[in-house]
């Protein structure tokens, strides 16, 4: 997994964990359309955009597909934080966007 969040952790198995299976939420089903998104979009399909709450969700999210990735797609897995459409780089499979600027993103298609 490539970062483009400079100072950025990556959160650990046990908060992804922790993420994924928290009490009254349900994001399994969302990981599951995320890995087949991801995957599609590793095989040349189009960027995934995935809006998020904070930087801290979108490491999470980001972390979760890492993690469940087969070992050889994970290590070629790119995702980027973008504040804008044009700051996206080449290469990158998941773009996490603050929600915030999410309508933006959706007017600009």
């Amino acid at each position: 997994m490539t970062q483009s969040v400079p100072g950025a952790s990556a959160p650990t198995s046990s908060q992804i964990l922790d993420f994924l299976l928290e009490a009254g939420t349900w994001r399994t089903g969302l990981l599951s359309l995320l890995l087949d998104a991801v995957g599609a979009a590793m095989d040349g399909g189009s960027v995934v955009v995935l809006g998020v709450r904070d930087d801290t969700v979108a490491g999470l999210w980001r972390g979760a597909v890492s993690m469940f990735l087969a070992p050889s797609s994970a290590e070629q897995f790119r995702w980027q934080h973008a504040e804008g459409r044009g700051s996206v780089g080449e290469e990158v499979h998941l773009v996490t966007v603050a929600l915030t600027e999410l309508t933006g993103w959706a007017e600009a298609s």
